[in-house]
């Protein structure tokens, strides 16, 4: 359920430059996490072994919302790359990465929603 849902989010917000590896991991202190290698477009996407203690399904709900969260944070990563790179990225690159993620989103909704302009 986790591996299906982050992989339709990707898919829905057109992160097919993205290939995600998933894992199951014990983890203390979070249920998830994603780490992403950016310059090659590669998200490590893990869910904890502690998801176990949860049951029925509130552990389903938090399962999927989990695997949305991580893929958000894939969708962010230019941006937060370029934020984080040792040079200082020019006002035109940050404002190119923020119109490229604003575009995606701009297509999601669109697409998924009945918003009419």
């Amino acid at each position: 359920m986790f591996k299906k849902t982050a992989r339709k989010m990707l898919e829905l917000y057109g992160l097919s430059d993205w290939v995600p590896y998933f894992y199951w991991e014990k983890m203390e202190g979070a249920i998830a996490r994603v780490e992403c290698d950016q310059p090659n477009r590669i998200c490590h996407i893990s869910l904890g072994k502690n998801m176990n203690a949860n049951g029925g399904r509130d552990r389903r709900k938090l399962v999927i919302g989990c695997a949305i969260h991580e893929v958000h944070h894939v969708l962010v990563q230019d941006l937060v790359y370029r934020a984080y790179t040792r040079f200082v990225p020019s006002q035109e690159d940050i404002d190119k990465t923020e119109h490229a993620l604003v575009r995606r989103l701009d297509r999601f909704v669109k697409k998924y929603t009945k918003v009419r302009r």
